[in-house]
């Protein structure tokens, strides 16, 4: 998981900066792709490594992630306004801990309508939270227009597509390009068949 850390690598700071806290957003239209796996493979690693962590479940009907680290995410319905509030306030409030979002499907046009309507972006870049969009992919074209729609949308954030390779192994990996401050440095995370969590 050490690619989709690569654009808070800290290089260019000065001593004495404090480096960005990370927001993931895993993220995909489609349902069934691999995005609670994705999620839950980053609060372990995170979770082994002693950082403060938050976790967010936007699925809610099958708050999975929330099931499964009920001390660490919380289940929020963005379907209704009390809900929005609640989840990005949570998202801007103490800077310090990374936070992972499992975004569903069924939310993933409403979530990130919010973000862009309430300028999210610029707020998080005043406090020191760095969004990362980690895109599971699949091959079909709604998903590939889906991917440069919203990369064209949320131009300053790091996209990171993770093909998972067990949804389908048809993938072309240059319809999915990572962007970062410093693309070059970014990657795309494959997941195989066998992983085992």
């Amino acid at each position: 998981m050490t690619c989709g850390l690569a654009a808070l690598s800290g290089k260019g700071m000065t001593v004495g900066m404090s480096l960005p806290a990370p927001l993931y957003i895993i993220a995909s239209p489609r349902q069934r792709v691999g995005k609670t796996l994705v999620a839950r493979l980053l609060i372990d690693f995170f979770r082994t490594s002693g950082r403060p962590l938050e976790g967010y479940d936007l699925h809610p009907r099958e708050p999975a992630l929330a099931e499964r680290f009920p001390d660490l995410v919380q289940s929020i319905d963005i379907g209704h306004t009390r809900g929005q509030m609640r989840l990005f306030d949570r998202l801007l409030a103490h800077n310090s801990s990374t936070k992972v979002i499992d975004l569903g499907c069924g939310p993933f046009d409403q979530f990130f309508a919010v973000m862009e309507e309430i300028d999210f972006l610029m707020e998080a870049r005043q406090r020191l939270i760095e969004p990362i969009v980690l895109f599971v992919a699949d091959p079909t074209t709604a998903t590939v227009r889906t991917y440069a729609e919203l990369r064209h949308q949320l131009m300053p954030i790091t996209f990171v597509p993770v093909l998972n390779q067990a949804v389908s192994v048809l993938f072309v990996r240059r319809t999915f390009h990572p962007r970062a401050p410093n693309a070059a440095r970014s990657a795309s995370l494959a997941f195989r068949p066998w992983c085992a969590v």
